[in-house]
């Protein structure tokens, strides 16, 4: 979600951004000085292609430019996708002025099932009256989801079970804050209050609770956009490899200090 204006992620450097930003016919370089303010520039390479996070923008009719707009970014699931589409319909009871700024799209079909866009889903953001704020997207590829996640001002995981929690380490490594539910591995991945929030039920009003307040407290959207890359950045390739191997060190002296007892 975004609040006030997108807030762009990328590794690109803002001279950069300046020049995609002007390109367009629709933003002029005083608007783009103003939306300029609003980017966070991280060493997030997978997210680097600024042409292709406002083309993930311009498809959910969410220009890159400096109005009023609030977006949150969540994988199709079934039974997730229910818990999260409940949760935003108690979000704008309690909130009506956000259902003018607010983008909810939702990438991609059930997992295994095959499907584009998720009848379920379609069906229940209409019965909540959702339809006006939900864009379904057909699945993209792995090589733009990062586009996605740095298009997004939050991104939501309310899983019910949950192993490890790559779509939370993707969008941390985007710069972008994850509400998560508290299973799984999810703890490990989102660090409460630090990189995101976690949410310890399913419950409607806890989850709208939570992204409202990534959407409306004051500091907190850039405080956890800023932990979300730091605490992504203990997942890398480097910082992984390197604590296995310090696994395996602790382990070999172990078994030396047995064998020598």
């Amino acid at each position: 979600m975004t609040l006030a204006a997108p807030t762009i992620r990328c590794g690109g450097c803002v001279a950069a951004i300046e020049r995609a930003l002007v390109s367009r016919p629709d933003v002029d370089r005083a608007r783009a000085n103003l939306t300029l303010r609003r980017i966070s520039v991280t060493p997030s390479p997978a997210a680097a292609d600024l042409s292709g996070i406002l083309a993930a923008l311009d498809r959910i009719g969410h220009p890159a430019t400096p109005i009023d707009a609030a977006d949150l970014f969540v994988e199709a699931g079934d039974r997730t996708g229910q818990a999260l589409l409940r949760a935003v319909a108690v979000l704008l009871e309690r909130q009506p002025a956000l259902r003018s700024r607010l983008v909810v799209p939702v990438v991609g079909g059930p997992s295994g099932s095959g499907l584009e866009h998720p009848e379920s889903l379609a069906e229940l953001a209409v019965t909540l009256g959702l339809d006006d704020v939900v864009r379904f997207v057909p699945p993209v590829a792995q090589s733009q989801l990062a586009q996605w996640y740095a298009a997004a001002t939050l991104v939501a995981v309310p899983s019910y079970n949950e192993s490890f929690g790559l779509v939370a380490a993707e969008a941390g490594a985007c710069g972008t804050p994850v509400v998560a539910a508290a299973v799984g591995g999810l703890p490990t991945v989102v660090r409460h209050e630090r990189s995101g929030l976690l949410v310890d039920t399913h419950d409607d009003t806890d989850w709208a609770r939570a992204l409202g307040r990534v959407l409306t407290e004051p500091g907190l959207h850039d405080r956890l956009a800023a932990g979300a890359a730091a605490q992504a950045r203990e997942f890398s390739w480097d910082a992984t490899a390197g604590a296995m191997l310090e696994t395996y060190e602790r382990a070999r002296q172990l078994m030396r200090a047995e064998v020598t007892a």
